[in-house]
């Protein structure tokens, strides 16, 4: 949870939330001259039983290798997602029903999409929301290994491995969901923490992250917020960013699809999500970030690879 800093303005006490002392000291600062606004409203887990919706995702990757070679790709995926209550908390399944890709405008096949579509991976969450564990990606391994021939499954396999699919979806998880659940917040608040950042190598790198609930908002009957988010693993350069409420830290994002030698990864990013803060469900999502990395490549030395990725998200509660 981190250590909890309190400042006054006007009267009014306002919270900031820091996993890292030296950041958060930074956004006290921010706390001079403002205010929180409105009441305060907890973050609970709480869908209705059997709650159905499609989420709809499109993803635009642009990877430039010292600033050539540039090559642009967008997936587009449909998933229909179940949540029900069990015994001992909730089962969230999600089901790949499309997926497609196009790289510099052609269609192209792509092995993993095929290998998740009609997949079911369940997220396993105790009462509160919080994720117990995740099933499903061993089926796509053994889906993987009956549909490719021994060659491509081991070369497949450094990329797409059980753990590393879990260990990204319970970061997903944690960063949208888990990490808020059992918080409070007032409309003007910012919280900030530190968080690793995993890589597909399997490595990570430290980011540092900051969080404003802008607005109150509707969807349809719910009362929901609009929250931003930014983070970068440059804590300085957030610092001048958020500080400023700048609204683009950066456009876009990604990481390479193979797992080279790695030094002096740099990742920024910013988004926006509207939830409802009483059952966590979220209506829309956006978020881009931008990463680099410093890669051995053959015949051509060091090389700098930038990633850059936007992604979009839709929830359709009405299929």
């Amino acid at each position: 949870m981190g250590q909890r800093f309190e400042c006054r303005s006007e009267g009014r006490k306002r919270s900031v939330l820091s996993g890292s002392v030296a950041v958060a000291l930074t956004f006290v600062l921010m706390c001079i001259g403002a205010e929180a606004s409105g009441q305060e409203f907890e973050f609970r887990f709480n869908p209705p039983d059997s709650t159905a919706f499609l989420r709809t995702s499109k993803t635009t990757k642009v990877q430039s290798m010292d600033s050539l070679d540039t090559r642009t790709e967008v997936t587009e995926g449909t998933e229909r997602v179940i949540i029900t209550k069990t015994s001992g908390g909730y089962s969230v399944a999600s089901t790949s029903i499309s997926a497609s890709m196009t790289r510099d405008g052609k269609n192209v096949d792509n092995p993993f999409l095929s290998l998740l579509r009609g997949i079911t991976v369940t997220y396993d969450l105790d009462a509160d929301g919080q994720l117990l564990a995740v099933h499903g990606f061993e089926n796509v391994i053994t889906k993987m290994k009956e549909t490719f021939p021994p060659e491509a499954v081991k070369s497949l396999a450094a990329v797409l491995n059980e753990d590393a699919l879990i260990n990204k979806e319970a970061a997903e998880w944690n960063g949208r969901i888990g990490g808020f659940i059992g918080r409070t917040a007032k409309i003007g608040d910012v919280w900030t923490s530190t968080d690793e950042f995993p890589l597909p190598t399997g490595e990570a790198i430290t980011s540092y992250s900051a969080t404003k609930f802008v607005e109150d908002v509707k969807c349809g009957s719910h009362d929901c917020v609009r929250i931003q988010f930014w983070y970068n693993s440059d804590a300085g350069a957030l610092q001048g960013l958020v500080g400023e409420m700048a609204s683009d830290i950066a456009e876009s994002a990604g990481a390479p699809q193979l797992a080279p030698e790695i030094s002096g990864a740099s990742i920024i990013g910013e988004g926006e999500r509207i939830i409802d803060p009483a059952t966590m469900l979220i209506y829309s999502e956006k978020a881009s970030r931008t990463m680099k990395m410093q890669m051995e490549a053959p015949g051509r030395g060091k090389v700098m690879v930038t990633s850059q990725e936007m992604r979009e998200m839709s929830f359709d509660y009405n299929k």
